[in-house]
């Protein structure tokens, strides 16, 4: 606390907070603003969940990642915690390689948020690594995806023509509505990164677009692809469809997420630009979805001749 010209203030990084120009009221207000919050970290936590703006599905995985967090670090302030606190979390709770990231961003989130209220100097969980990933290089041939194709439901065939053909997301896939329908093609909000485009429309996706409107005809639902009582499919409505076709096809190791790299690695094939197509917005993200399916012939050296 300062005082200048009669007036009190509360200066924190050379930004100055009228207080008052009575001391006691000063003095009284200072304390409020130094005092740390009530709750520590649970609080802090709650408070980040209730101002941040995710997708929903991110979502319920943050609420997960908040809510065993304010059990480890029930006792602690935001400026207790320090980074070797969180990795000796991740191992003392066998956090796997995919939720680390997800815990990481929770904590990332509730820092900054306990910086912007003068709780913290820095943000250092930005300093925290997650496991390193590597990237998955499977992709399905168009054999393997006309066997699985073959072998799949009405239902799954059309959502495999209309992931493929636009190289949206499941989710995005799943939550067209036939609003989104329009005389140019699908457009999309993705779910995940809030990017907004349309997939323009050609032959293929007009005759896909139009099988998916002839099933279930007897219930019209709000979205493209439904149930027979006019719901939105589930994520796990369709894995389950996705599971039987790739079993009954025998095609080994064949992920649903697999159509959206199949895609991506097409369409540059075919000149196509994959990176607007999926929505991405840095190159070293869109990289990980390409896959080289071009195995390199290479000429083998000559026997080594008798002298």
């Amino acid at each position: 606390m300062h005082e200048n010209h009669g007036a009190y203030y509360y200066v924190y990084r050379n930004k100055w907070t009228f207080l008052s120009r009575d001391f006691s009221d000063a003095l009284r207000l200072y304390a409020g603003l130094v005092a740390p919050k009530t709750g520590g970290m649970p609080a802090l936590l709650d408070r980040y969940l209730a101002q941040a703006k995710v997708a929903p599905k991110t979502m319920k995985t943050y609420t997960v990642c908040a809510t065993r967090l304010k059990v480890a670090f029930e006792e602690f302030q935001p400026a207790d915690v320090k980074p070797q606190h969180l990795y000796e979390y991740f191992a003392a709770k066998n956090v796997t390689q995919g939720m680390s990231g997800q815990f990481r961003s929770v904590m990332i989130g509730a820092m900054k948020l306990a910086l912007k209220e003068g709780l913290v100097e820095r943000n250092l969980m930005r300093e925290v690594e997650t496991f390193s990933s590597a990237k998955r290089g499977r992709y399905i041939t168009d054999g393997e995806f006309l066997a699985i194709w073959d072998n799949a439901s009405p239902t799954m065939r059309a959502i495999m023509d209309v992931c493929y053909l636009t190289g949206q997301r499941i989710g995005d896939v799943l939550s067209i509505r036939y609003a989104d329908l329009k005389e140019s093609g699908i457009a999309f909000k993705q779910q995940k990164t809030g990017t907004e485009l349309i997939v323009g429309s050609s032959p293929d996706l007009e005759a896909a677009v139009a099988t998916a409107k002839t099933l279930h005809q007897s219930v019209k639902g709000m979205t493209l692809f439904h149930t027979r009582q006019g719901g939105k499919l589930s994520y796990s409505t369709v894995r389950t469809l996705w599971d039987r076709a790739v079993s009954r096809s025998a095609i080994q190791d064949a992920h649903i997420h697999d159509i959206r790299a199949k895609s991506a690695t097409d369409a540059k094939k075919q000149g196509v630009d994959s990176m607007a197509l999926l929505g991405h917005k840095s190159e070293s993200v869109h990289q990980r979805y390409l896959r080289n399916k071009e195995v390199p012939v290479v000429q083998g050296i000559k026997k080594v001749a008798k002298s």
